[in-house]
């Protein structure tokens, strides 16, 4: 949900990204000039009272939007008995660590297109976008293994809420993802140095 940055509780000059609000998931808070969009996305959960946390996060008079996104899991069905290719959210193809499902709509899109030249449209589907389902899978197997011991690591990373929004964006940045905490340690304290 995108409000007017002066109606924040906080700071509105800077990224804030929670892993530590909710059992499976994050709160997230980017600036953008005089806007700033807020959100929250975790794994369904029916004990969690989803309108008493938005009434916390949201200021009063917003009205948030939402939506299920199908992720996790072990994606590799994407195609249907029909033979219809499935592509974006339809296959699953959703980033588990950063909820981000653009790229993976737009290049299975893209991988859809061309396989329809084919004589064999539904294999050679399958066969490009493996790639993506690796990249998907990996990211769901990151996340449920980070939010198993989560507490651990929110102990040795200091200021975690801008150490989790730099991971986010770097993983968006390189269109792939990359899973090793020590690296992304390393470079968030290279990125830090350079911008002080």
């Amino acid at each position: 949900t995108e409000i007017d940055t002066n109606l924040c509780d906080k700071d509105g000059n800077y990224i804030d990204l929670d892993v530590s609000i909710a059992k499976n998931g994050y709160y997230w808070r980017f600036p953008k000039n005089q806007k700033t969009t807020l959100g929250f996305a975790f794994s369904f959960d029916k004990g969690f009272d989803y309108n008493g946390f938005s009434k916390k996060i949201f200021p009063e008079n917003c009205k948030p939007k939402g939506a299920f996104l199908p992720y996790g899991g072990n994606v590799k069905v994407v195609s249907d008995k029909r033979g219809m290719l499935l592509v974006g959210d339809a296959a699953g193809f959703i980033d588990a660590i950063t909820g981000e499902g653009i790229y993976y709509a737009v290049k299975s899109g893209e991988i859809a297109a061309n396989a329809l030249m084919t004589n064999i449209p539904v294999e050679a589907y399958n066969k490009q976008v493996k790639l993506i389902c690796k990249e998907v899978n990996k990211s769901w197997r990151f996340i449920s293994k980070f939010y198993k011991f989560r507490n651990i690591v929110l102990k040795f990373v200091p200021k975690h809420e801008n150490f989790f929004a730099f991971v986010c964006d770097y993983q968006v940045s390189i269109q792939k993802c990359d899973f090793s905490l020590i690296k992304m340690l390393l470079l968030y304290k290279r990125y830090k140095k350079n911008n002080s």
